[in-house]
């Protein structure tokens, strides 16, 4: 099975990109979150993965490549 997550090198996720259905979940869960759906707090998640949970923007930007967006503008 793949792998893809915050930890990922760059670029290891290029398989997303060409996966309509993954893309389709990754925006039904942005859009879950925008409406509160997700709000609950468990510890199940980092329990079964044994990795950290991190936000949809840490995730992204840390796999920009996958998702065929350049490098991160800096803050100015």
């Amino acid at each position: 099975m793949r792998s893809c997550s915050a930890r990922s090198s760059p670029g290891s996720c290029s398989w997303l990109l060409n996966d309509t259905a993954k893309l389709k979940h990754f925006e039904a869960i942005i859009i879950d979150q925008q409406e509160g759906l997700l709000a609950g707090v468990s510890d199940a998640a980092p329990s079964i993965t044994g990795q950290p949970l991190v936000t949809v923007e840490k995730f992204i930007n840390e796999n920009r490549s996958a998702f065929g967006l350049g490098p991160a503008r800096s803050a100015s």
